[in-house]
């Protein structure tokens, strides 16, 4: 669930300010983040119910401290994507094989015309 919580991409920002900024209430999280305070504080309660940060209540105010899962999870998230696999490499369906196919006597027959010359 937390790599879920941190496709929205606000998600990952405000994690990133908890991690940077820990104790801060959500109006300052969103100075830090340029995201507007209602933002922050949805994006808070993801993050917590994730189990990525931790939010304490004292003297009517709520702090928020990143978890270990939370570490993990923006480590997880800083880390570029894998390649996508070139499109020569992707296994052959119907549609890929009759494509090259197609391909193959296109220039098969572009050759023969070359040559009839």
């Amino acid at each position: 669930m937390s790599a879920e919580v941190l496709k929205v991409g606000v998600a990952l920002r405000v994690l990133e300010a908890v991690a940077e900024f820990p104790d801060f209430l959500a109006l300052e999280l969103s100075r830090r983040t340029g995201v507007r305070p209602g933002t922050v504080s949805i994006r808070l309660a993801a993050l917590a119910e994730a189990g990525l940060i931790t939010r304490t209540r004292r003297s009517g105010l709520i702090l928020n401290r990143i978890t270990p899962a939370g570490v993990e999870a923006l480590a997880a998230a800083r880390q570029p994507a894998s390649p996508a696999l070139p499109p020569e490499s992707k296994p052959a369906g119907p549609g890929r094989q009759r494509a090259a196919r197609a391909e193959v006597a296109i220039r098969s027959t572009s050759l023969s015309k070359e040559e009839a010359l």
